[in-house]
């Protein structure tokens, strides 16, 4: 995908890490960048240092009702959407039995359910058109062992794919 001015694109996750690096990076090449994140503050203060105009769409992804609001919005002021990337994500480390189950519930609904609500919104404008692009970014830290945090957790057995594996089975997958 060529992507330049003229292209329109939202991103989630845009108020900090790898979602606002994307937000720069696309706004550096010419894009329109819906930027979308549960911060308003931050969206609103990244989108006027981005080059560009842009447009700050604050909503939780893990409700439906507002990520569907916020590409509508992104849509009517834009005329379009070609590119959708579900990045938001949050992580929670240490052993599994002394985590709290609320945070088991809050990483399913960003992680899992805020990608399932992004490419549920995005997609009918995009088949509408006939075209456009979905990326769905996500941590290779769940195929293999943690580098660089100790772990009190057993060693995993060979069998499981390492994050080199994992990540090459993804690029594969998306070529299919």
């Amino acid at each position: 995908m060529d992507i330049g001015p003229g292209t329109r694109a939202l991103v989630t996750g845009a108020s900090r890490g790898i979602g606002a690096a994307l937000a720069e990076a696309l706004a550096a090449r010419g894009a329109t960048v819906g930027l979308a994140a549960r911060s308003e503050e931050e969206l609103r203060a990244r989108a006027e240092r981005l080059p560009g105009r842009h447009h700050a769409l604050p909503c939780d992804v893990g409700d439906r009702e507002r990520v569907v609001a916020a590409v509508e919005r992104f849509v009517s002021e834009t005329g379009g959407l070609e590119l959708a990337i579900a990045n938001a994500g949050v992580a929670s480390y240490g052993p599994f039995a002394e985590q709290d189950p609320d945070e088991f519930e809050r990483m399913t609904r960003i992680n899992w359910l805020g990608t399932v609500h992004t490419v549920s919104a995005v997609l009918p404008h995009m088949l509408e058109r006939a075209k456009g692009h979905i990326v769905v970014v996500s941590s290779a830290s769940g195929c293999g062992p943690s580098r660089g945090r100790p772990s009190t957790e057993p060693p995993r057995p060979r069998s499981v794919a390492s994050p080199r594996r994992c990540a090459t089975s993804c690029t594969a997958a998306a070529y299919r």
